[in-house]
């Protein structure tokens, strides 16, 4: 199936208005330790992880019809694309990519926070 894509902007206006969204960072390593914030209230997992990790908290308590929206750093965003391919093989029926990722995010101007 093909990733539903959410645009900075979309997802920007969401969190203003207090929409219900889990946002999962899945940058790598190297990208997730260069930068000094993440998107306000997201939860960073490597991708390799994530499919354990779904079943332990904080992950194990969100509601499978949440929406939740993986972001990533790397071109095309592969990882955060894989990363909603495992968490829609959990059952989780509203999950979306952040189109353009980290980078877009920040040239939006969307809300950060100190990792």
């Amino acid at each position: 199936a093909l990733p539903i894509f959410i645009t900075a902007e979309e997802l920007k206006t969401k969190m203003i208005s207090n929409h219900p969204v889990t946002i999962i960072d899945v940058r790598g390593s190297e990208g997730y330790a260069a930068s000094s914030t993440t998107i306000k209230n997201a939860f960073h997992f490597k991708v390799r992880n994530l499919k354990h990790r779904l079943a332990f908290a904080p992950l194990k308590n969100v509601p499978k019809d949440r929406e939740v929206v993986t972001y990533c750093a790397c071109p095309k965003d592969e990882s955060s694309i894989k990363a909603a391919q495992i968490l829609a093989a959990a059952g989780f029926t509203r999950v979306k990519v952040l189109q353009g990722g980290w980078n877009e995010w920040l040239r939006a101007s969307g809300p950060v926070q100190p990792k």
